[in-house]
């Protein structure tokens, strides 16, 4: 299933306070979850390997624990 594509008016994200809303509804995202999504926003539009993004938002030791990333980012795509 493909990644449904937000128009940057869909999202909203509030660093301060780490809420997120997606198309106007509050989104309640875990610790890692958000971290990922900063990660990726703060990088929009740059090439992330798995392993930089691994290592960016778990730690210089998980550079190959992909299977963590897999599951964050399925949860992520299930909430927008």
């Amino acid at each position: 299933m493909p990644f449904p594509r937000l128009c940057p008016k869909d999202l909203a994200i509030n660093f301060d306070t780490r809420q997120v809303t997606v198309r106007d509804r509050d989104v309640h995202l875990t610790p890692k979850e958000y971290d990922v999504l900063k990660h990726l926003v703060a990088n929009q539009g740059k090439p992330l390997t798995h392993r930089r993004l691994l290592q960016a938002v778990w730690g210089p030791d998980y550079g190959d624990e992909t299977d963590s990333l897999r599951v964050v980012i399925n949860q992520l795509r299930k909430k927008t």
